[in-house]
């Protein structure tokens, strides 16, 4: 044996690790070179090196059984970086492979290699493997994927044992791992079931459904899985981490504040890939529900309980059979092969491997891939993918799980993630792309469609919540159609198949129901009272949200209350307002009696039932004091200006800081008598809500009234701020080149000394610059 690998160990290196035996020379000693690993500073190799420079002698014979580089960097000595792993003395170490590269070179000089009898059988697959791969599920406290090395990639022929490391496949001897656990295929056979015990896991809202299931499919099993976690916590924490499809029905989306609803246009924005929106979170709560999933179904001439399928477990069983797999590769259009450079393969064979090496489920493999690929006519597969926008070409490279694939690019991203995977041909994709759902999902206590897309297992061993293969919240019941029609179309639905279901603290004692179709579009546009616009109104400013699928509301805005003062010598109100979506309805609103002060609601009810609530906080002014003759006494205007901050003469109005909303001078001057009335009209070229050289303030007292138009010094152009254009108004009035007249011309008189001079330009220059400019 020792003669008739040397050749071989050389030429098939990284794929397979070969045993044979070098002679050492008698007598010669290798010291400083020998360790028991392949780094200095490898993280595996510092829990059992003595120090950084811990070596060994050893004199005699050798097994060399693989080489292997430095796995990190390494300041060692060692030409090349390359070591042999042998053994000596009964324990494994490492030489670095320039020292008995002589030796090899002797053997080979020596002897003739012996080559295979069939040089095909190096390319073989066999049908099923033992696998030794991280541990079985649910174990705790325990690392469930090993790490020592990159390993095989695409050749598999080995007569001992794969192990799994770091999503690849390696050819090794049982005895050189201490922390994994075999995994093998289940048969439920052999392992004890009671239907009756395991009901009394579940709360009764379940029971009940899961009997009607067990009557129709008396060999399923089903297996409360108890999260331990809070359902309303579990929705809040999943709906941050879910989309949902822009081509689903728009009831589905999230209008909430700060979702990406253009509300105003009525328009969802899409903010990944083009395609993919927030979920409401009545919608997160509903796929999130695993009593969802427990309802029949009766679709296309069947009644069925597909659904029930995203909670299958995952793990390798004998019933998950070859016929079912042929179906879901039927229905996925998706026959024949492909050549590689070791052989010809067929999908199915790839499929099935790819179940062996992880030791899942083939139809769960199919089922994602389909999902993931659009029945495998996405870029992904096709092996000639082109980005346009980046004018690169991704050809030869294939993704049929889609890892990696995410953003606005997620093709490509994926397509990157297998060139550094070296996925280069589609078997290479799907067998070592199961691998990677089984090492770092199925294994890792996320075994069902719906635990990898809602993280909320008691046995996962990441984070929860976090760690999801998906964002689409309908990925999982998509997935496990595909599943369901396998195994029922092949005949084989009554297997005894295995389902993990989940139970929530503080669930609600009836199922999420599902959000209603129709526009869910509940905001106005506009709000008039006595046909004039509420000072200061916004649709987006509302006081409450509710989506009316439980009874309580959704949410309450206790500050997003609008005031409304009403004189107090009227009895009624006419309230109008306009919704944005043409779907929706309005209740509140109208002619309205109003005898004292009081909160009016206006609800706008979209088309799918989702309501938003408006509140006018309506102050009615108290009567006034009457003279001897039983009139009303009304305040003087001019007394009452005279008590605020404004500066004021018979035509204009003055004094208030850039950006003074008009609330504030209402307030203010019906804070000092509310027998006084204010309005504002802007003008034309002013779009804020912020005064403006050249709107116009009416003031009420009774049967008086005055008008005034303000000034915003600066602000030549009337548009509410101080910018380059009211600079260069300012110089043009100087040139004596300006058309501009009355307030929007006074308003070049900076310093107020009745002319407009270059003083009058610097000051405009400074505010522009950041000097604030002083309107008294």
């Amino acid at each position: 044996m020792k003669k008739r690998y040397i050749g071989a160990i050389i030429f098939f290196t990284m794929f397979f690790f070969i045993p044979f035996n070098a002679s050492a020379l008698v007598g010669e000693t290798y010291n400083t070179k020998i360790r028991p690993c392949p780094a200095t500073n490898d993280d595996l190799c510092k829990g059992f090196m003595k120090d950084e420079n811990y070596y060994e002698t050893v004199e005699g014979t050798v097994e060399l059984l693989e080489l292997v580089p430095s796995i990190s960097p390494s300041d060692d000595e060692c030409e090349g970086k390359q070591w042999y792993r042998i053994t000596f003395q009964d324990k494994d170490a490492y030489i670095c492979a320039s020292l008995i590269e002589r030796f090899i070179d002797e053997e080979e000089n020596n002897n003739q290699q012996e080559e295979p009898s069939d040089p095909s059988l190096l390319n073989t697959i066999p049908t099923r493997y033992d696998v030794i791969a991280y541990a079985s599920h649910p174990v705790e406290g325990r690392v469930p994927v090993v790490s020592l090395k990159e390993g095989l990639t695409s050749n598999f022929n080995c007569d001992k044992k794969i192990i799994v490391i770091d999503n690849k496949l390696n050819c090794v001897s049982e005895n050189i791992l201490s922390n994994y656990a075999t995994v093998s295929v289940m048969n439920t056979d052999e392992i004890e079931y009671d239907f009756e015990e395991e009901m009394k896991n579940f709360p009764k809202s379940y029971q009940d459904k899961l009997r009607v299931i067990h009557e129709k499919h008396p060999s399923w099993r089903f297996y409360a899985y108890n999260t331990g976690l809070d359902w309303n916590s579990a929705i809040d924490h999943e709906k941050n981490s879910s989309l949902i499809s822009i081509y689903r029905n728009d009831t589905m989306f999230d209008t909430e504040e700060g979702a990406n609803f253009d509300w105003y246009n009525n328009v969802f924005i899409p903010h990944e890939a083009g395609v993919w929106v927030t979920p409401s979170r009545q919608a997160v709560a509903y796929f999130m529900d695993p009593r969802t999933y427990l309802n029949i179904n009766n679709v296309d001439g069947v009644t069925d309980y597909r659904d029930i399928f995203v909670f299958e477990d995952a793990r390798a069983y004998t019933y998950q059979v070859d016929a079912a797999v042929d179906k879901m590769l039927y229905y996925g259009g998706i026959t024949g092969g492909f050549n590689t450079p070791y052989g010809y393969k067929t999908y199915r064979e790839s499929f099935v491997d790819g179940s062996s090496f992880s030791k899942i489920s083939p139809l769960i493999l199919i089922a994602r891939s389909r999902n993931e690929t659009g029945n495998f006519t996405s870029g992904s597969v096709s092996g000639n993918f082109y980005n346009d926008d980046n004018n690169t070409s991704y050809a030869g490279l294939y993704n049929f799980f889609n890892v990696g694939a995410y953003g606005m690019w997620p093709i490509t991203n994926g397509l990157i993630y297998a060139r550094n995977a070296g996925w280069t041909d589609p078997y290479k994709s799907i067998t070592e792309g199961s691998i990677f759902i089984g090492t770092k999902y199925i294994y890792y206590g996320q075994e069902t469609q719906y635990f990898q897309k809602f993280n909320v297992s008691p046995y996962t061993l990441t984070t929860t919540y976090g760690h999801q293969y998906q964002t689409n919240i309908e990925a999982p019941m998509t997935e496990s159609n595909f599943v369901f029609w396998g195994y029922y179309d092949s005949g084989n639905i009554d297997k005894p198949i295995v389902f993990h279901i989940p139970v929530y603290d503080n669930m609600t004692e009836e199922a999420t129901q599902k959000p209603v179709d129709g526009n869910p579009n509940s905001w106005l546009k506009s709000l008039n009272i006595n046909g004039v616009p509420l000072e200061g109104f916004n649709g987006d400013k509302y006081y409450s949200f509710n989506n009316n699928w439980d009874d309580d509301e959704d949410a309450i805005y206790e500050h997003n209350v609008y005031n409304y003062v009403m004189p107090w010598d009227q009895d009624e109100l006419d309230i109008t307002c306009k919704t944005v979506s043409e779907y929706s309805k309005v209740t509140g609103a109208g002619k309205i009696k109003i005898d004292k002060s009081q909160v009016i609601y206006i609800t706008v009810s979209a088309y799918n039932k989702t309501t938003k609530t408006y509140a006018i906080n309506i102050n009615k002014q108290e009567p006034p004091e009457v003279n001897d003759e039983g009139e009303p006494l009304y305040p003087e205007i001019g007394e009452v200006l005279n008590q605020i901050d404004i500066k004021y003469n018979d035509t204009y109005m003055s004094g208030l800081d850039l950006g003074t909303s008009y609330q504030t001078l209402i307030d203010a001057i019906t804070n000092v008598n509310n027998l006084i009335s204010v309005a504002v009209e802007k003008n034309p070229n002013n779009k804020s809500d912020y005064f403006a050289t050249g709107d116009i303030i009416t003031i009420k007292t009774g049967k008086t009234e005055s008008k005034f138009i303000y000034l915003l010094y600066g602000d030549t152009n009337g548009d509410g701020i101080i910018d380059l254009f009211d600079l260069v108004g300012c110089r043009n009035i100087i040139l004596g080149s300006s058309n501009l007249t009355g307030a929007n011309k006074e308003a070049a008189d900076t310093n107020k000394d009745n002319k407009i001079d270059i003083i009058d330009l610097v000051q405009i220059r400074n505010s522009i610059l950041g000097t604030k400019l002083s309107q008294r």
